[in-house]
């Protein structure tokens, strides 16, 4: 029998997230949405200067605040912040490992990403931060569609990296991290 996405999701997260956040550092959450005919949704950043993530593909996210009082709160306070849609605790199926950014400094983080089931339509106003939202089915990204790497020149090296591509869009870093563990976990169960 097949399972409904929403089931699978639920079982692939039954298993919490085997990492706690570390402290003394700056933390960060995002929402990654699925909706019921298994699309998952992602965002690419505006291009801003001084921004160490312009351009990229990645979720609705950002540093926790001092009255967020939890991540999941961060991750819900800054989908609705950026992407203009109003999720709720309700709407979390489940958290997924931290990922640390590989960058130091003041850039640096560590990010919890939580999965959020939404059945409503997802409609809202994007702000400055973002160039746009999309999404990609998740039996896309099951398959290996996209896979490749691409070679990233970095402080004077270059440095070959996972990548999927998608439709003009690359996925790779953190997110890609954060997606990789998401199917993991999918495939598991």
């Amino acid at each position: 029998m097949q399972l409904d996405w929403k089931e699978r999701l639920y079982q692939a997260l039954a298993e919490d997230s085997r990492e706690s956040m570390p402290e003394g550092v700056s933390r960060a959450a995002v929402a990654m949405v699925i909706d019921p005919s298994g699309r998952l949704w992602m965002m690419v950043r505006a291009e801003r200067e001084g921004d160490p993530w312009s351009g990229h593909v990645g979720f609705p996210g950002g540093r926790e605040e001092v009255d967020d009082g939890d991540l999941l709160t961060t991750a819900c306070r800054e989908t609705l912040e950026e992407v203009g849609w109003p999720l709720t605790k309700a709407d979390c199926l489940g958290r997924l490992d931290p990922v640390r950014s590989p960058v130091g400094g003041r850039s640096a983080v560590v990010v919890r990403p939580y999965v959020f089931w939404v059945a409503r339509p997802l409609i809202g106003e994007l702000n400055h931060e973002v160039a746009e939202v999309f999404s990609i089915d998740l039996k896309t990204l099951l398959a290996g569609t996209g896979r490749g790497s691409f070679t990233l020149h970095w402080s004077g090296h270059e440095v070959e990296l996972p990548c999927i591509d998608l439709d003009g869009r690359r996925l790779w870093g953190m997110s890609l991290r954060m997606v990789d563990d998401l199917l993991e976990r999918v495939e598991r169960r």
